[in-house]
């Protein structure tokens, strides 16, 4: 909407005010944890198992000098993978991986994810272990604090002081919800990772009014105009 004010002089002003826009995207924080595990054994027939990395971030929180927040995503994707090779004795090799956890904002339990694969070689052979992509997408809506997620949760995004966010289980101290078991393997390289993506979405504050060219500026102008062609004509 526009607003109409006398100015000084007279001259009349007119200013535009611009409403509020819903601005999505624009507070983004992206964190990832990886792992590579190599120390195999050289001796045959070891089982032993490998409990990796914490997914463990710490995040800013909202600048609520950028206006209102409406919710919080936060987007959790983790993935891991094996190559190796089978020891040499009489017995075939074989790797697995296990994720299983929850996730959390501070000490806050808010929901949980988990996967796993495996596979196997006889000895002397190369083989291979995928894990697809383990993901978790949680919006929080400002508006259902309390009624759909612990309140703490939003005190947590709002607060003047960095908070955690974390994939793992128990809390106090938080495990790894990573774990890789291997039987009979000489050599090779597993691999873990987990990203993490915070993005807080936002009413922007108004950009302040825009002055307008008013009509009492309109009109001095049009005096000036009319001095000028009486002062030539004379």
């Amino acid at each position: 909407m526009s607003t109409v004010a006398l100015g000084a002089m007279g001259l009349l002003t007119m200013t535009q005010a611009n409403p509020a826009q819903a601005v999505t995207l624009l507070q983004t924080q992206t964190f990832t944890q990886a792992d590579t595990f190599t120390n195999f054994p050289t001796a045959s027939a070891i089982q032993a198992t490998y409990n990796s990395i914490l997914p463990q971030f710490t995040v800013q929180p909202f600048n609520a000098g950028l206006g209102t927040l409406t919710s919080t995503g936060i987007v959790w994707e983790t993935i891991a993978s094996f190559t190796g090779t089978s020891g040499t004795a009489d017995a075939s090799g074989s790797a697995s991986f296990s994720l299983s956890g929850g996730y959390y904002v501070n000490n806050i339990s808010y929901s949980g994810n988990g996967g796993g694969n495996g596979n196997g070689a006889p000895s002397g052979n190369t083989f291979s272990v995928n894990v697809s992509p383990i993901t978790k997408d949680t919006q929080f809506l400002t508006s259902q604090a309390g009624v759909t997620y612990d309140p703490a949760i939003l005190t947590s995004f709002l607060g003047g002081f960095p908070y955690t966010i974390t994939y793992g289980n128990g809390g106090s101290p938080f495990t790894s919800p990573y774990t890789f078991n291997y039987t009979n393997i000489v050599s090779g390289s597993a691999s873990f990772a987990t990203t993490a993506t915070v993005t807080y979405n936002y009413t922007a504050v108004p950009t302040p009014p825009v002055p307008l060219l008013g009509i009492g500026a309109a009109l001095t102008w049009s005096r000036r105009l009319r001095r000028r062609c009486a002062q030539r004509q004379g």
